[in-house]
């Protein structure tokens, strides 16, 4: 098959978000395995990212629901996934990993528009792309004290 130059951006965006997500749940899986409890009030509720997508993505009522849905069932799969994983070889670890995240994009794509959906992937591409590393501020020129020498007292 050939791949017109339109398709290379939304693949290659569809690579970065295949990857944020790997990110996420490396993290979850770390978290998870070193047993650390997370602090309920450190993660965004799903009435919290709900309304920060709804800002983003002017969601419908309905698409709130839905979304909020999506939210909680992929959490207890994440949740899940963290457990399951300490017991399988990471190739295959990988493996189930990025099948789920393939099922998340496709739930998202039937709860968001495709202009929705578009959206969503500039923004996440935004968020990949590596940020310049800010220029160090300059040094303001100290003037060296001159040194005093000391003499004894006679």
């Amino acid at each position: 098959m050939m791949c017109s130059n339109n398709s290379r951006p939304r693949y290659t965006f569809r690579y970065i978000l295949i990857t944020l997500l790997l990110i996420i749940s490396a993290n979850m899986v770390y978290s998870q395995a070193s047993k650390v409890p997370a602090q309920p009030s450190s993660a965004p509720s799903v009435e919290m990212r709900v309304q920060r997508m709804n800002q983003l993505l002017n969601l419908t009522p309905v698409q709130q629901k839905r979304y909020a849905k999506f939210l909680v069932q992929r959490d207890n799969e994440r949740n899940a996934f963290g457990q399951k994983v300490k017991n399988l070889p990471p190739d295959e670890a990988q493996k189930l990993q990025m099948e789920l995240k393939t099922k998340y994009e496709s739930q998202l794509q039937q709860i968001l528009t495709p202009q929705q959906y578009k959206k969503l992937n500039d923004e996440a591409a935004k968020l990949a792309k590596p940020q310049p590393a800010p220029k160090p501020a300059p040094q303001p020129k100290s003037k060296a004290m001159p040194q005093i020498q000391l003499q004894p007292k006679k």
